[in-house]
């Protein structure tokens, strides 16, 4: 189970295991994607074994992903092999690229199972190509590893299609990351989901998150009884009165909270706070 002391900071991971460096813009959740900017900030750095881990720089280009990918080295596919502590690492970025082999995907499967004390989670926006590599034998020639976690990103209702996919695909446990969320996504279907992750985008550029939403993926996870993982509101933050320019400032006419407004007061001070406490739910574990 993910370390306690971790997710009391907000984070579901321990580790980072970049077993692919580059990507490229699928959806509109991909618009301020993390990883491309600290791809740009890492991926020339002077320590080469820095670099090393962010493609050397060759994944982006004019500060944005330019569509290539590479994949990782030896050292670091290994690295968990060598942490003998049970940690929980997040697989970044998105394995199922269309530019990524089936034969390094069954490799990094490889070393899924020989450490069964960690748990991978492997989260992509294109679980019908994860679900094709299991169809082209991965499925047959591995077992569902109970240390293997598989997820899909779901940020608006135009892509709950990939809720569909990911319930063909065989894993331990299945769960859906929403976000950063940036829409109402209505009613989901969370037969086969065994958690749900909820949080609001950061960086430059961040739109803000209606309170109203998460509450309801609350709710329908609850009534579910499906893990709820409260991630973080992002760069905006709720508020009940402010000073700020208009442009910091967001208005939502919601109808059990009227006069809600988000305001960007930065990722700290937002907090990850939801109507008076922290959701920290995992599989398998208590709060």
């Amino acid at each position: 189970m993910p370390d306690r002391s971790r997710i009391d900071r907000g984070l579901y991971w321990n580790r980072s295991w970049r077993v692919v460096s580059g990507c490229e813009k699928v959806s509109p959740g991909c618009a301020h994607c993390w990883s491309e900017r600290e791809t740009v900030m890492r991926g020339k750095n002077p320590n080469e074994k820095i670099a090393e881990r962010y493609g050397g720089g060759e994944c982006t280009t004019g500060g944005e992903w330019n569509g290539m990918v590479r994949l990782a080295t030896e050292r670091v596919l290994t690295e968990p092999l060598r942490v003998k502590k049970p940690q929980v690492w997040a697989a970044w970025n998105d394995l199922f690229h269309k530019d990524v082999p089936h034969g390094f995907i069954v490799s990094v499967f490889s070393y899924i199972e020989a450490a069964p004390w960690h748990i991978f989670l492997v989260l992509t926006k294109r679980p019908d190509r994860m679900l094709y590599h299991f169809r082209g034998g991965l499925s047959k020639k591995f077992p569902v590893f109970p240390n293997l976690w598989l997820g899909t990103t779901i940020e608006e209702p135009e892509v709950m299609w990939r809720r569909d996919v990911l319930v063909d695909v065989p894993a331990a446990i299945r769960f859906i990351s929403f976000e950063p969320l940036l829409a109402d996504v209505g009613k989901v279907d969370l037969t086969g989901i065994g958690w749900v992750i909820v949080g609001g985008e950061s960086g430059p550029g961040a739109r803000p998150m209606n309170p109203v939403w998460v509450r309801d993926l609350r709710d329908q996870c609850q009534a579910a009884v499906v893990p709820f993982f409260f991630k973080q509101w992002g760069e905006w933050g709720r508020v009940t009165c402010t000073n700020a320019p208009r442009d910091r400032v967001h208005h939502w006419s919601n109808p059990v909270h009227p006069g809600e407004m988000m305001e960007r007061v930065g990722k700290k001070a937002a907090g990850r706070m939801l109507d008076g406490r922290v959701w920290n739910q995992v599989p398998g574990g208590k709060e």
